[in-house]
């Protein structure tokens, strides 16, 4: 099969983080996908991790019309900055120093401006947190992840 991005995509970057809000990206994500936009843009940063949670119900629920849409979906997800997970109960410096200081996958040194991070161990993180939340374990993204970490890493 062939994968074509469509003209237009729809972007989660903006909003409160908050359920309503979760509730408005999923209706616009299904009734996008529904007029045949394939294209669904996301971060692990946006909206304190709620966006990419957001996306990866929506293509569950997209999944219960057609098993095979996610197939057809392009989702783009960045990495780099460093993300808040609002629904941890943690406070935003607990978090980073829990999931990514103690962890190894981030040293002081490797934080740029206080926010940021190309450190390829801290990207390769950051693709793999996006999977798991999206859902987005199509061929197109496993191969991106894949050669991230094989190129990258060593």
């Amino acid at each position: 099969m062939t994968l074509q991005a469509s003209t237009i995509g729809v972007g989660t970057y903006l909003g409160r983080e908050d359920d309503n809000t979760d509730t408005l990206y999923l209706d616009a994500i299904i009734e996008a996908v529904g007029l045949g936009c394939n294209v669904i843009d996301t971060a692990l940063n946006y909206r304190g991790m709620k966006s990419e949670r957001v996306v990866g119900r929506a293509v569950r629920r997209l999944m219960e019309k057609d098993p095979e849409i996610r197939e057809k979906l392009i989702i783009a997800t960045k990495g780099g900055f460093i993300p808040v997970d609002v629904e941890s109960g943690e406070r935003p410096q607990e978090f980073f120093r829990n999931r990514f200081l103690k962890t190894g996958v981030l040293r002081e040194t490797d934080v740029v401006g206080g926010c940021h991070s190309l450190r390829p161990e801290y990207i390769h993180e950051c693709v793999l947190r996006s999977l798991k939340k999206t859902w987005a374990w199509n061929t197109w993204i496993y191969t991106m992840c894949i050669i991230l970490r094989y190129n990258y890493l060593r």
